[in-house]
């Protein structure tokens, strides 16, 4: 995941998540892919301090806890 992404997406947590804490996240595309020029992070790494974090995709693989749409089950909090 690149640093912009990163970065995009902790200015959402913190603008839009402001004072809440606890629920679930569910990360659709979570699949940690190696790049070798940058060092390997996730949205998992930004949220698991206050969230409960679920990650998606289509295939197996790091960062990934359900894999197809298919098996999605529950409610989450924030997609």
């Amino acid at each position: 995941m690149d640093r912009e992404s990163l970065n995009m997406m902790d200015y959402f947590i913190g603008k839009h998540l402001k004072g809440m804490d606890g629920g679930t996240v569910l990360d659709i595309g979570s699949l940690k892919i190696d790049e070798p020029s940058q060092p390997i992070e996730t949205y998992r790494d930004l949220f698991r301090k206050r969230f409960d974090y679920i990650g998606m995709d289509l295939e197996a693989g790091d960062n990934v806890d359900i894999v197809g749409y298919e098996n999605i089950k529950g409610k989450y909090d924030i997609v």
